[in-house]
């Protein structure tokens, strides 16, 4: 009993704990980075959408946040810390945007482009325009063929790529569109190039003039 009263007294001599978001702000810079990251990251594979992966604690990731804190009973307060990475890790049950865990190639192949750093919008299992243009882009700097059907031959082509083939992640930062639905619209593809006009050869004798006089 002494004891516990001991702890009590220590407890109210240290004074209320400080909110999580001064917890993070007092943390080194870049540990803040890391931690964003993190949570950016498994908040995608848990289908929420809080932007490019860059480690900045921006509007969207923020909403994200809260929208996961509100669907696992969490205190809302958008803050993107340890607790929330941990809790996003490690916590049973998994808290998915979708109610359960997302399932098919078609995720199979959002994670792999994602680990590439071609993809970074949410692990839906969603063959959206955001799928599609990541897979064009990584089909074209792997030197294979457009291949528009997403099974698991296509996946496997992604595994096997070899490790180089990985994009900057900075110029794969783009501005994020409407949700993605269900209809499929691949990256249009480029239109052919102009064929250049033929010259006449140097020398040719030059044609009649018919101009007045």
């Amino acid at each position: 009993m002494v004891l516990i009263a001991l702890h009590a007294v220590d407890a109210a001599a240290a004074g209320p704990r400080p909110p999580a978001a001064t917890q993070l702000a007092q943390a080194p810079t870049q540990m803040q980075t890391a931690y964003v990251r993190g949570v950016q990251k498994e908040l995608l594979a848990h289908g929420y959408r809080p932007g490019p992966v860059d480690g900045v604690a921006g509007r969207q990731t923020r909403a994200a946040v809260r929208a996961y804190q509100r669907d696992a009973g969490l205190p809302v307060d958008g803050v993107a810390d340890k607790r929330l990475l941990d809790h996003l890790k490690f916590a049973q049950p998994k808290v998915y945007a979708f109610g359960q865990p997302v399932t098919g190639h078609v995720l199979d192949l959002q994670r792999e482009l994602a680990k590439r750093n071609y993809y970074l919008g949410p692990h839906d299992g969603l063959a959206g325009p955001q799928t599609y243009d990541a897979l064009n882009r990584f089909q074209e700097d792997a030197g294979l063929p457009y291949d528009e059907q997403i099974d698991g031959i296509l996946v496997q082509k992604v595994r096997d790529a070899p490790a180089e083939v990985e994009a900057d992640l900075e110029a794969s930062i783009y501005d994020w569109g409407p949700q993605q639905t269900m209809k499929v619209i691949p990256p249009a593809r480029p239109e052919p190039k102009a064929v250049p006009e033929t010259k006449e050869k140097p020398g040719a004798e030059p044609g009649p003039d018919f101009s007045d006089t």
